[in-house]
């Protein structure tokens, strides 16, 4: 993993600079927003062990298996609530888009969801979710990527 590539979490930051710190626990997410951007990169990185460790306890799965055929493209902040750092609670709404690599069909897909953040032991954790649901379409190869880039899907994120 690079640290001269720009951050998975779209922040236009540099990974060393943005997630990195917090995924190998240099740092400390500051709000709820920082968690949610670094929960995602650890998403498109497997990271299980960061999941875990920034889920709260209660809510916690006791086994966490990551999708691998999931191509993450990108991620939306549409909303933050409560952003600012030493509150109690926040949430944060986010639409992370990618591509099921084990669909012949390259179904664009998009996990709608706004999360309740808290305070566990110091340090903001996951609580939970309302995900909400988003219709699926199909990609076409020369379509522009919907991961961003500018360029044609099939020059970009296409995993043929």
């Amino acid at each position: 993993m690079s640290t001269e590539l720009t951050c998975y979490c779209c922040s236009g930051k540099l990974f060393a600079n943005c997630c990195g710190p917090l995924l190998v626990s240099e740092q400390a997410a500051q709000t709820p927003e920082q968690l949610m951007r670094s929960r995602y990169s650890a998403f498109v990185l497997n990271n299980t062990e960061y999941l875990k460790r920034t889920w709260a306890q209660e809510m916690s799965p006791s086994a966490l298996d990551l999708d691998n055929d999931s191509h993450w493209l990108k991620l939306e902040i549409l909303h933050s609530k409560d952003n600012r750092p030493l509150q109690q609670s926040g949430e944060v709404e986010f639409k992370a888009w990618f591509v099921d690599k084990s669909d012949a069909q390259h179904r664009l897909m998009c996990l709608h969801e706004l999360s309740d953040f808290k305070i566990e032991d110091g340090h903001w954790v996951y609580y939970s979710g309302q995900l909400f649901e988003v219709p699926v379409s199909v990609l076409t190869k020369k379509q522009s990527c919907p991961c961003g880039s500018g360029k044609k899907y099939k020059h970009c994120c296409c995993s043929d």
